[in-house]
């Protein structure tokens, strides 16, 4: 009976000194913490993937739009289509489209010198531009334009054989295998 009495006082006293509420406490406080870190987490990782989704998104979109800049330029340049209408009915789109699309090209400076001919409803090299200024343009036989001076050699990468076009105080290596010329 002393034991049991003793053990008794025993729990008596670890019960008012509080190391079993200090523990139960503290183990509450840590699941609670572990559960609120837990959302946190995926409240992060959901807004992680949300902004992923949408800068995706908006990469397909600007790539979209790239690649179809992409086919006018090749119709004006490469095909040498330079009736507004018949770009229209190529892209099939309507004029008013078209003309949009070919004056926002021509803006951002992705097709230099060229203009549109509104009377004539045509897109038009400005030799203007080329007579005026210290440039030539070479089209490239993948579709690449290069606006260089004219005094710029063409020569061939011994490395790769792209086509390189040197200015006089230009790079010397290959913009296609980065190899010195």
């Amino acid at each position: 009976m002393d034991n049991e009495n003793s053990f008794g006082k025993i729990r008596e006293k670890i019960d008012n000194d509080g190391f079993s509420k200090v523990f139960a406490l503290s183990g509450i406080l840590g699941v609670g913490l572990g559960f609120l870190w837990l959302w946190l987490d995926i409240i992060f990782g959901f807004a992680v993937m949300i902004v992923g989704f949408f800068s995706f998104k908006k990469y397909k979109v600007e790539k979209n739009k790239e690649e179809n800049y992409a086919q006018y330029i090749s119709l004006i340049l490469t095909h040498k289509e330079n009736s507004i209408s018949k770009i229209a009915d190529e892209m099939s789109v309507s004029y008013e489209e078209a003309l949009k699309k070919i004056t926002e090209i021509i803006s951002k400076n992705y097709l230099v010198g060229y203009k549109i001919n509104k009377k004539e409803k045509t897109v038009v090299r400005d030799e203007e531009y080329f007579n005026n200024t210290n440039v030539q343009q070479i089209n490239s036989i993948n579709g690449d334009v290069d606006v260089l001076s004219k005094s710029a050699r063409v020569t061939k990468c011994p490395n790769c054989g792209g086509t390189i076009f040197i200015e006089q105080n230009g790079s010397r290596y290959c913009k296609y295998c980065g190899k010195k010329i």
